[in-house]
């Protein structure tokens, strides 16, 4: 496959630059998936930025899938407090 011609190094700048292009706290996101990482090398990925609308209020999430050769990482941040009901 084409994705095992790619470079570990080329792979990680490519996730950071989609990251960082859709302008949501891209430091947080980042941190967040080199934690769960954990040095294991980045395969290939998945970036989806998406905005919702909830009557008046505007809300963004983004949710990354990072593929290592052992697992599918999943990552989502958004805006929202956690529901404690």
């Amino acid at each position: 496959p084409a994705w095992q011609n790619r470079p570990v190094i080329e792979t990680n700048q490519a996730l950071q630059r989609d990251i960082d292009k859709t302008g949501y706290y891209p430091a947080l996101v980042v941190d967040a998936l080199d934690t769960a990482l954990a040095g294991e090398e980045l395969v290939s990925y998945l970036v989806q930025h998406e905005t919702t609308f909830d009557r008046d209020q505007l809300h963004r999430h983004m949710t990354v899938l990072a593929l290592t050769p052992t697992r599918l990482i999943v990552s989502h941040t958004d805006e929202h407090a956690a529901d404690r009901s």
